[in-house]
């Protein structure tokens, strides 16, 4: 007997473990993904407040 469309169907423990396999895989990848983009946000800005900080360099005029 086929569930009726709209409704739920009971999943088996190996269906329900492959699902929760895949949503921890990508829940992963995603955060991978983040972790980077964030890092990469906190370098750059910490690279640009670094060359803010310095003083500027003089620069010599021939005469």
């Amino acid at each position: 007997m086929q569930a009726a469309p709209g409704t739920m169907r009971h999943l088996s423990a190996e269906e329900s473990q492959m699902i929760q396999r895949r949503r921890a895989r990508s829940n992963w990848i995603i955060l991978t993904i983040l972790a980077l983009f964030a890092g990469g946000v906190f370098a750059l800005s910490f690279f640009h407040l670094a060359a803010e900080a310095r003083p500027p360099q003089e620069t010599v005029s021939p005469n």
